[in-house]
């Protein structure tokens, strides 16, 4: 997810900010003041830094759908300005924040969801299920071992060759959805 939808993003920032920047050590400057124009405007912190105590809401209460789409939105704008660092706790905020979301349609308990999505989003941003149903079940119980796993295991299937870590080593990996296939990303949407 995190190359799917935050790289695409982080792409097209680097990209405006390039164009319009010509001196690399103004663009995080540049960015930073946009990031606290927007914070003033919409008189909110939720979505800037590491963002824990809103993980942590997202197991207690409903928060707005929208909570992981703003944040996705904000990290991609900060990496693409040029900060560097700032991508597995943005990845734990998303994953929470949208299983939160899922739980007005989807019948399970609030908590669990917000598990599912919290470790669900690393395991496809890592190609790592199994560490992740681990980490899972070391923070929310053996209980929701399966929901954990299955969630962990969705997401790795349909991530494809790529980790928020580049030297991993995914070639040997067999893809659910070919390149070519009907449901390839690229297909719809060119690199």
């Amino acid at each position: 997810m995190f190359r799917k939808v935050i790289c695409p993003n982080h792409a097209f920032f680097s990209h405006v900010f390039s164009k319009w920047v010509s001196y690399p050590p103004f663009r995080p400057l540049i960015g930073g003041l946009l990031i606290a124009l927007i914070v003033w405007i919409s008189d909110t912190t939720t979505y800037i830094g590491l963002g824990v105590p809103r993980i942590v809401e997202a197991f207690e209460t409903p928060l707005p759908w929208y909570d992981w789409l703003v944040k996705t939105g904000m990290t991609g704008f900060t990496l693409g300005a040029g900060f560097k660092g700032g991508e597995v706790t943005p990845l734990f905020f998303t994953g929470a924040t949208l299983g939160n979301a899922l739980s007005t349609w989807i019948p399970l308990p609030l908590a669990l969801l917000a598990g599912m999505g919290f470790v669900g989003v690393f395991s496809g941003a890592t190609n790592t299920p199994m560490a992740c149903t681990v980490m899972g079940m070391e923070l929310f119980g053996v209980e929701s071992g399966f929901y954990l796993a299955l969630a962990c295991l969705i997401a790795y299937l349909f991530s494809g060759r790529s980790s928020i870590y580049s030297a991993q080593n995914l070639e040997g990996k067999i893809l659910i959805f070919p390149s070519k296939s009907f449901f390839s990303w690229s297909r719809w949407f060119k690199k």
